[in-house]
């Protein structure tokens, strides 16, 4: 598709003032756009005026007054934009200077050309004299239609007698600009005037991709337009040029009137005053068609004709330059029309102007980028226009085989060093304006800024809240809930004395006092704070180095990535590819040592007598339990004696909902009652504060109404006894006195569920498709687990063990097979429906962080080009990281539900289900989504003008969305760290939040006992991306690495001293969360090895693509093989520790139990003969693999915490596995005790229902519930304690 637009060139001079002139290009502008011209050129100092002719007084060692008076003419006429003399660049443009008491920089001369460029809609380019302080400045002002000025240049380097008058421009004003018309991307650039013979100023426009060349000039000689075609053919660009034509008459008085003895013509002095005899051309006639008929040269001195040696006045011969012409017979020649393009027909002047009052004749042109004259010159036409259509694909077309900023510029060889233009200051992407750059350092602090911070003040809460929260901060060292042997040591008292002893602490102490869970994932975060350190070591030095000074086109921390090596440097792709194999083999090193360990770690906890001791390691799920198998005898012949005892499934779903009921209708009884109290100990401390009498009334006398003789009863109202209505909607139904009507309700209730509980427990009830089966042994219980399978007789799942009663989702157990596979089918399908349409708002996120480079494609998005760098770097770096990090935290509970739905029947599998959905979201969503969305934001306007180089684009721009990773880092690094570790949710809770909410002393206590735990399905994704996207980036742009490894080690901190002294487990994966997260980090090496390739492949550097792809290979074949050897040991126990390990790489029994066939159980089958293969490929994992070989083997034994096994009581025993409906006891309620002696009544009262006390609870002298907790000697004391019971 063509890029055509309409360029225009207007041959105007100057008038008498400067609002004259302004009015006059406001006049052609809109003749220009009558004309659909998209953008014009102004000659040079069109505004303010080329003095022509104007001597200022000046010779050598003389300056005379008549001089000075026409200065001060000149700098009047000149135009104040409001700009310092020395240049204030994107602040002027961006109109950030101070402004003066009027409100309005200049004179408003910049407002004017944005008004008139706004109503025409015409792009104008238009030279101006501006004066700024003192001195004066030849420039060019480029005015968008929609953006306004986009920026000023000024002429650096005056020519001849322009030198008195005119002062050097900035050389940082030789930036190009780029901005789009109609979808068309102009890099347009100027020199003026004589500046076109400087070849380096030339050279240092052609570097920035110039594409329109503007030279605005004063020089009209026969030499312009083979330099203008040298340039337009050179740079392959479209040049415009544009030069005054002006008659003696158009002077102004105050030249006239002082000129001196020497004139200057076309803006170039010379000693030659010409005469009318060597000025005047042959004499002519116009037809009434419009061809102007030049007659033969007569023998009349006074009609000599012009020869290319007699031009004086800087004009080219009329022989030479004029348009084309034939001769007739009798030797005249007729000058033919122009030609018919949109510069029009040359029209027939009403009155020619004599050729001696020429001071200068134009010559006006546009030249193709092939350097061939499109139109124009254009000679004695003081207001003409010229007008074509340009196709600027003609510019890459040329450069086919020439492109003196890139291909032949031999950059090798030759240099060409400027104070202020780099490459990349425009036409390499940017829109709009010259100085977008890259925002990565404005980002990079506008987030560091506010998060450092907010981090600093967090911690330093902590460090002063710390000792006086105890509950907050060290609830780990007293809670009566945990044992003694799992209460962690605590820290002396001052605010930073306690650092030294909390380093010297080793982080097994976790592994002792927490959960192997909990060690795993601390362990994780410290491997991936290694992986990082040692990632930064390795690639820093060399790359760093290797992008730096390859010579691309990159700023700040893009110079320091893989996007700054430009096309010519793919050697140095080398030190990639080879680094990329060093790092990415060392993670996948740590990744198989990190393994084993876990492998080593996890056997040796879980076969240790504490644990092997407990039910929950002795008893195994089954699910999809054939009708025939739901009974005794049948399980008895099954399983054999290595069958402690099993537990039918029962539905218990009418039972559970009795027991709901029950439970509510306890609840609200105990609230009821504690508000009753409340309301009347209000009313006696509002009695007792006003002194009122009616609080020392005497009780009733014998005889009257017994109830107010009972206690506290003067304190109490009718109206006080609270009420609720009883239908379901509220506010509707029938109106009943909730301490009553509880009271009824727990009397039918109770009994009825206790009735149901005894039924059920002797499995009387519809039985479900599932069983727990409790063997003797730890070992058999595996075994089983291992060996059965659904897919043979008897056709059981294995679906969990050691699972707790407490992480069972009972209501999971009723689903079928069937039911199980449909529902499974329908979440999986809807997880993948979410991240598709999550891709949406992650994509806008990913936008925003890029969003400076779509303002020319979305032009709402204009003002942020006017808004400053700081404020930018907080709108492209801290908001989207921070908007990110909020939606993913949405993600993870909507997976937790979809877990639950899919018929998970344990909170462990649904946790790790979680994590595999999550990192799949984060993976896609966070990585791939937002690098693309971000690396495509800051390219799209290149995209939609060239589509066929998207590809090259992209290369380019992805390793600049390494910025936005960088705030993400320092966003979770940083700021979630502190937050961790100011605990900022429980510090809330209980010093503000939990006094409002906390209503009853249950609430109290149950807040009180209660620990923070941690959810490994959104844990694991959140940190595990972060070391994806460092390990995907190490090469890429390895200064992400070095980010994340601060930002891992602080998280570390963070997570140490909470998982010492805040945290617990409620959820026990037994470390699998961390051996599906290690497998996880594979991704990152995965996308980085990927990466490359697509990077390599796109440069076209072939030997680098086999290089990354024989790499990628080798790492499939690692991973698949590694994965395969190891998962069964990730997955099974072995019988002992010591000797069976390497036993699980033989997999020959795994899943392969068949009751018919093996007419044993389980435990006794014997294990089939392995293959040939089979038994080569299990000697070779063992040589390479074996767990006994690596010294973790050894360590782990000594890392064992020494608990006592678990005892249990009979009934416990019994009641294990049961649903919990059936367990349910009845509730014990606990209210509050006041001093009237009401709640002791009510206790006596509602004793007859239900188990209730007052003790322990009081209210204190604000009236509000208080437990005193601190004064409590033993917790075993509060009426709700439950005894904890390790399954």
């Amino acid at each position: 598709m063509a890029q055509t637009l309409r360029l225009a060139v207007a041959q105007s001079h100057t008038l008498s003032t400067t609002s004259e002139t302004l009015a006059a290009l406001e006049q052609t502008a809109r003749r220009a756009r009558s004309q659909s011209v998209d953008l014009i050129l102004f000659p040079e100092a069109y505004l303010g005026g080329y003095p022509r002719t104007a001597t200022f007084g000046a010779a050598v060692g003389a300056r005379r007054p008549e001089g000075r008076e026409q200065f001060l003419h000149y700098f009047k006429d000149a135009v104040d934009l409001g700009d310092t003399p020395d240049g204030a660049g994107r602040k002027w443009v961006d109109k950030e200077l101070e402004l003066p008491k009027g409100g309005v920089r200049g004179d408003g001369t910049r407002e004017e050309l944005e008004r008139i460029a706004k109503e025409t809609g015409v792009f104008i380019a238009t030279g101006c004299v501006e004066r700024s302080g003192g001195t004066l400045y030849c420039a060019v002002l480029y005015v968008c239609p929609k953006e306004g000025i986009l920026g000023k240049r000024r002429k650096v380097m005056p020519t001849g007698s322009e030198r008195l008058i005119w002062g050097q421009g900035q050389p940082s004003s030789l930036r190009a600009v780029t901005t789009t018309i109609k979808g068309v991307k102009l890099t347009l650039a100027s020199a003026i005037c004589w500046e076109n013979y400087m070849p380096l100023l030339r050279q240092s426009l052609y570097s920035q991709n110039v594409n329109l060349y503007l030279a605005p000039t004063a020089d009209g000689r026969d030499t312009w337009l083979p330099l203008m075609r040298t340039i337009a053919c050179e740079g392959r660009c479209v040049v415009l040029s544009s030069n005054q034509c002006m008659t003696k008459s158009n002077l102004p008085s105050w030249i006239t009137e002082h000129n001196g003895e020497e004139k200057a013509v076309n803006g170039h002095s010379t000693n030659i005053t010409p005469t009318p005899s060597t000025m005047r051309r042959r004499k002519s006639t116009y037809t009434e068609e419009g061809n102007e008929i030049i007659l033969c040269g007569l023998k009349d001195t006074d009609d000599v004709a012009v020869t290319e040696s007699s031009s004086t006045n800087g004009s080219p011969p009329a022989s030479r330059l004029r348009r084309k012409s034939t001769y007739t017979e009798d030797g005249h020649e007729i000058a033919l029309p122009g030609p018919k393009s949109t510069s029009g027909v040359f029209q027939k002047p009403s009155a020619k102007p004599d050729p001696s009052e020429f001071v200068s004749r134009g010559g006006s042109c546009i030249i193709s980028p092939l350097g061939d004259v499109l139109s124009g010159p254009l000679w004695d036409d003081e207001n003409g226009l010229l007008t074509v259509d340009v196709d600027f694909e003609d510019c890459l077309r040329g450069r086919l085989d020439l492109d003196v900023g890139g291909s032949y510029s031999r950059n090798d060889s030759f240099k060409l060093t400027s104070t202020s233009v780099t490459a990349d200051t425009a036409g390499s992407g940017t829109a709009t304006s010259s100085d977008k750059n890259s925002s990565s350092l404005s980002a990079f602090l506008s987030t560091l800024i506010p998060v450092g911070l907010q981090a600093a003040a967090f911690v330093g809460i902590f460090l002063v809240l710390r000792t006086k929260q105890k509950r907050v901060y060290r609830p780990r060292t007293y809670l009566e809930t945990l044992y003694e042997s799992e209460k962690s040591k605590d820290l002396p008292p001052g605010k930073f004395s306690w650092i030294a002893p909390f380093r010297g602490l080793d982080d097994e102490y976790v592994l002792n006092h927490q959960s192997l869970d909990g060690y795993l994932y601390l362990r994780f975060i410290k491997m991936l704070t290694v992986i990082c350190f040692i990632g930064s070591c390795i690639t820093f030095p060399i790359l760093f180095p290797v992008n730096a000074t390859a010579g691309g086109t990159g700023k700040e921390f893009d110079l320091l990535s893989f996007a700054n090596i430009p096309d010519n440097q793919h050697n140095r792709y080398y030190a990639h590819v080879f680094v990329s194999w060093i790092f990415f083999s060392f993670v996948m090193y740590v990744i198989t040592r990190e393994t084993i360990y876990f492998i080593n770690i996890r056997h040796s906890y879980l076969l240790s007598p504490f644990n092997a001791a407990r039910i929950s390691s002795r008893t195994v799920l089954f699910t999809d339990v054939p009708v025939e198998y739901q009974n005794q005898e049948k399980l008895a012949a099954l399983f054999g004696g290595a069958m402690k005892r099993f537990r039918l499934a029962t539905d218990c779903k009418e039972l559970t909902e009795k027991v709901e009921e029950r439970d509510k209708d306890a609840m609200k009884l105990e609230g009821a009652e504690i508000k009753l109290v409340q309301t009347a100990n209000k009313r006696r401390l509002k009695w007792e504060k006003k002194n009122d009498s009616r609080k020392d009334a005497a009780p009733a006398a014998d005889g009257a109404d017994a109830e107010v003789a009972l206690p506290g009863a003067r304190f109490m109202k009718d109206k006080d006894r609270p009420t609720h209505r009883l239908g379901k909607i509220p506010l509707i139904g029938k109106k009943v006195d909730t301490i009553e009507w509880t009271r009824s309700e727990l009397r039918r209730l109770v009994p009825e569920v206790q009735k149901a509980q005894s039924t059920q427990q002797k499995f009387e009830g519809k039985l479900l498709p599932a069983v727990f089966v409790e063997f003797h042994t730890q070992q058999a219980a595996e075994a089983a687990y291992r060996r059965m399978t659904p897919r043979k007789d008897p056709k059981m799942y294995p679906r969990a063990i050691s699972a707790t009663p407490k992480e069972i989702i009972w209501a999971n157990l009723r689903i079928s097979k069937m039911q199980r596979k449909l529902r499974k089918l329908a979440t999986t399908t809807f997880i993948v429906l979410m991240i598709v349409f999550w891709a949406i708002p992650v994509a806008v996120v990913g936008t925003i962080s890029q969003i400076n480079y779509l303002t020319d494609k979305v032009p709402f998005l204009s003002f942020i080009e006017k808004i400053p760098s700081q404020v930018l770097g907080v709108v492209t770096g801290l908001l989207p990281s921070v908007m990110l990090a909020v939606l993913m935290s949405l993600v993870p509970i909507v997976c937790r539900w979809m877990a639950k739905l899919s018929g998970e029947v344990t909170l462990p599998a649904v946790e790790l289900k979680t994590q595999s959905w999550y990192m799949a979201f984060q993976v896609i969503q966070v990585f791939l989504v937002t690098t693309f969305s971000s690396g495509a934001a800051s390219v799209v306007t290149d995209i939609i003008n060239e589509p066929s180089s998207t590809l090259t684009l992209l290369s380019q721009s992805l390793p600049k969305a390494s910025n936005f990773f960088i705030s993400y880092i320092i966003v979770l690094g940083l700021g979630i760290a502190a937050g961790d570790l100011l605990n900022i949710g429980a510090l809330a809770m209980f010093t503000v939040i939990g006094k409002f909410l906390d209503k009853s002393p249950r609430k109290i206590f149950n807040r009180y006992i209660t620990l923070a735990g941690l959810g490994w399905g959104s844990l694991y994704p959140k940190f595990g991306n972060m070391g994806v996207i460092a390990i995907a980036y190490s090469i890429i742009a390895p200064l992400v690495m070095g980010f994340a490894f601060v930002g891992f080690g602080l998280i570390y901190l963070a997570v140490r001293y909470n998982s010492f002294y805040v945290l617990t487990n409620n959820v026990d994966t037994k470390g699998a969360a961390y051996a599906r997260a290690l497998q996880q980090l594979m991704v990152g090496v995965y996308l980085g090895e990927v990466c490359l390739l697509g990077l390599f492949a796109i440069a076209k550097s072939w030997p680098h693509v086999g290089l990354m792809g024989f790499f990628l290979l080798f790492t499939a074949i690692y991973h698949a093989v590694m994965r395969h050897a190891l998962k069964p040991l990730t997955m099974y126990l072995p019988d002992s520790f010591e000797g069976d390990q390497i036993s699980l790489f033989a997999t020959t029994d795994h899943k392969s139990y068949d009751f018919k066939k093996a007419g044993v159980p389980p435990t006794e089958a014997q294990m089939g003969e392995a293959s040939k293969f089979g038994a080569m490929k299990a000697n070779w994992f063992t040589k390479l693999w074996d767990p006994r070989k690596f010294k973790s083997h050894s360590r782990v034994q000594s890392l064992m915490p020494d608990y006592p096994p678990p005892q249990y009581t009979a009934e416990e025993e019994a009641l294990a596995y049961y649903d919990p409906a059936l367990t349910s006891p009845i509730p014990r309620l606990w209210i509050v005790r006041d001093t009237m002696g009401i709640s002791q009544r009510e206790v006596k009262d509602s004793s007859e229902v239900v188990e209730i006390s007052d003790n322990f609870a009081s209210f204190n002298e604000k009236g509000k519930v208080v437990w005193d907790y601190e004064n409590q000697v033993r917790l075993e004391d509060v009426p709700i304690w439950e005894k904890r019971v390790d399954y």
